[in-house]
């Protein structure tokens, strides 16, 4: 989605365009000039002292991709905000991952995402997002997950290490990245606490991957590390609520609170079995979209998030087991006293399967 003018848009042109536009037709087609901008490489910042010590933390024998891969690009995380609003009911106690040397969690992993942008009247702008919006492309693969006790870390107790069969795409994506397949063997890895909450996170692509399977792989990694299930330190029980806040940097630069919702706890053989209801509410982080050569801007206007989600966890384990998170974020962008709006659509939807 896009969150500036990178390409140098002067505000009033493209506006007196999209007045011509629905004077002429009644609706509008985005111009070129303000298509949705696409470089998530560039959002990954290769810090050396952290690619160092994630290399030392999450590189261990048996874990290691059986193809071989580039020096990892790390980046570290804002700390976010964990708010508890509800300690629950009943018999209250601190729930935390206790995943450190398991047994490696296999899974197959789903992300999906789409975007759309129209241009309409003040008078015709719905405001609420489409919670039927259905993302457009897929992202698909089977993962292995395995969690090593974090070394050379003051504030993390974990190192959480996945690694990505050949990975699959599917919708329009599919046809701009045909060799997605070289992207076999590419690698995640975090540095967390007990509570989940995430340091910093490194990227570990193929040699032989192309620019084009590494660049889509770290955009659709990051949509995951983007909603991460963290817990409240405090002692909690059956229907606790609580939010996590934090700043998500992808395509966009977004403000993100996760409403998390304890609904099942469970004690089996297997380990702590843990159901969380989700809802997700997305802003941009950015009030306007300025022009780089007038003073001009758009302003946002509004910005809501329709979503739902259910996701179940083990523990035991570093990923969910099963569940889903969907949402979809609509920002209206404009002037207050223009007759234009532009309207932005973004959807995803993040899917986790036991096997």
């Amino acid at each position: 989605m896009v969150n500036n003018l990178a390409t140098v848009v002067r505000v009033t042109d493209f506006l007196a365009y999209a007045d011509r536009r629905l004077s002429a037709t009644g609706s509008a087609t985005t111009p070129h000039a303000f298509r949705r901008r696409t470089a998530p490489r560039a959002l990954l910042v290769c810090i050396a002292a952290v690619s160092v010590l994630l290399t030392t933390a999450c590189t261990e024998t048996d874990t290691t991709p059986k193809v071989a891969v580039e020096q990892p690009v790390g980046v570290q995380l804002e700390t976010p905000r964990v708010t508890l609003k509800d300690p629950g009911t009943g018999e209250l106690q601190i729930i935390e991952f206790a995943d450190i040397d398991r047994t490696k969690q296999k899974l197959s992993l789903s992300i999906k995402d789409g975007f759309n942008q129209s241009i309409t009247t003040a008078d015709k702008v719905i405001e609420e997002a489409d919670q039927a919006a259905e993302p457009s492309n897929t992202f698909s693969a089977a993962v292995t997950a395995h969690t090593l006790a974090a070394e050379n870390s003051d504030a993390s107790s974990r190192s959480v290490f996945l690694e990505l069969d050949t990975p699959t795409l599917s919708g329009d994506i599919a046809q701009k990245v045909t060799d997605i397949d070289t992207a076999r063997g590419f690698a995640l890895g975090w540095f967390a606490n007990n509570q989940g909450q995430v340091s910093s996170v490194n990227f570990t692509a193929p040699v032989n991957a192309s620019d084009q399977a590494r660049a889509i792989t770290e955009q659709y990694l990051s949509a995951l590390v983007g909603i991460p299930v963290i817990f409240p330190a405090e002692k909690i029980g059956a229907g606790a609520t609580w939010t996590v806040e934090s700043r998500i940097t992808g395509q966009a630069t977004m403000l993100q609170t996760i409403n998390y919702t304890l609904s099942k706890l469970e004690e089996t053989k297997e380990g702590t079995i843990v159901t969380l209801d989700v809802d997700v509410q997305r802003r941009p982080a950015l009030g306007a979209l300025q022009s780089e050569e007038t003073d001009d801007e758009l302003k946002v206007l509004s910005a809501t998030t329709t979503s739902a989600g259910t996701l179940e966890l083990n523990l035991t384990q570093p990923l969910p087991r099963s569940g889903e998170i969907k949402m979809t974020t609509r920002v209206v962008y404009g002037e207050e006293n223009a007759h234009v709006r532009v309207v932005q659509d973004t959807a995803t939807a993040v899917a986790f399967k036991s096997g």
